[in-house]
């Protein structure tokens, strides 16, 4: 009788623990579908700057665009007025930025202070100097297009080889060196 009562406690018991596992469960999964998955969450936080800023923040990664058009082209002519029109752009921007709120300028300034610096740096060095800071000033650029909202057309491209992004608009990523050797590394990045 002892056991017979037992029992009885213990099956109620297991289907109290059941029926409070599955409503666990059923939260769990509704919790779950309300959370947004980290691709819009990131789209969500992109900084949206007034326009005449986030306007000359688009003129300088069309700057930065140009630059990687005549990189791959080989283009040493162009590419030089491309660096010179890309530190304008970039003194633009900063002209631009003195609008916005504190909070909002200072990391904008970092990076575009940074980035000129890299610039000059490119004009006035050799080759191999001057891959690097190149490769820095598109690792800027690609950080504008992940913290700002800008266009959809500037693109982020990554290259696993050398662990180097840079941005263009075309939809086949091509890597902005050539001289580098045929690089067929690019993935577009997120």
């Amino acid at each position: 009788m002892v056991v017979q009562a037992a029992f009885l406690s213990l099956s109620r018991c297991s289907r109290w623990v059941s029926v409070t596992c599955a409503a666990m469960v059923s939260c769990f999964v509704l919790a779950l579908t309300l959370v947004p998955s980290d691709l819009e969450a990131r789209r969500i936080e992109r900084l949206r700057l007034e326009p005449v800023t986030m306007a000359e923040i688009s003129v300088l990664l069309g700057q930065g665009d140009a630059l990687h058009g005549a990189l791959t082209k080989q283009d040493d002519e162009q590419v030089e007025v491309v660096l010179r029109d890309l530190q304008l752009a970039i003194a633009r921007a900063v002209q631009a930025s003195a609008r916005l709120k504190i909070h909002e300028r200072s990391h904008l300034i970092k990076i575009l202070d940074s980035m000129g610096e890299n610039l000059e740096i490119a004009r006035n060095s050799g080759s191999d100097e001057r891959r690097e800071r190149l490769a820095e000033v598109f690792n800027m650029l690609a950080n504008l297009v992940r913290i700002y909202a800008v266009e959809a057309r500037f693109k982020i491209f990554f290259c696993s080889r050398d662990k180097m992004t840079w941005v263009q608009t075309k939809p086949r990523g091509v890597y902005p060196f050539p001289e580098a050797g045929e690089r067929d590394c690019a993935l577009r990045a997120p």
